[in-house]
């Protein structure tokens, strides 16, 4: 028994040591990637809330942002404007297939919205390389059930109005 449970330790052992071992280490943040846009209906008016959330090849970043979301998701501001800085290595931000989904309710959630035109503004005083993109997207609004509901509310007060029960 006691030789099963110093056979199963020295294997576990290993196996850590050759995931430590065999892990790629990530590439470091040398490069920073600024996504900024903006989201209307489609009148035109800004839409407040929507959540975007970056891909970086099929798999969805996190990072810092600054607006209205704050670090915790990206949302868009008031003006339905947005801006997320993504501090990843340069070869990740050039090399890397990027899009976005933008979601809010009461929208229909946007298809997954390629981000092709990446700029290279150049590098600051630490040797960070900058990167911006930008992207102006109009969501369509849908009828859900909240919408029939309110509508149906309205009209049967409207009905008790009209009358006068």
């Amino acid at each position: 028994m006691q030789k099963k449970c110093l056979i199963v330790i020295i294997a576990t052992i290993m196996m850590l040591f050759a995931g430590h071992v065999l892990a790629k280490s990530p590439e470091p943040a040398d490069g920073l990637f600024i996504f900024h846009g903006k989201v209307t209906d489609a009148v035109g008016n800004p839409v407040e809330d929507a959540r975007i959330l970056p891909y970086l090849n099929g798999k969805p970043i996190l990072g810092t942002s600054q607006g209205h979301g704050g670090d915790s998701e990206f949302t868009t501001s008031r003006n339905g404007l947005f801006r997320i800085e993504l501090p990843l290595s340069a070869s990740q931000i050039k090399e890397g297939k990027w899009s976005a989904k933008i979601t809010r309710a009461s929208f229909r959630p946007s298809e997954m919205i390629p981000i092709t035109k990446i700029f290279e503004e150049g590098k600051d005083d630490k040797g960070i390389s900058t990167f911006v993109s930008s992207v102006t997207v109009t969501m369509q609004r849908i009828t859900g059930t909240a919408f029939w509901i309110a509508l149906g509310i309205f009209v049967a007060v409207y009905c008790l109005i009209a009358f006068e029960i």
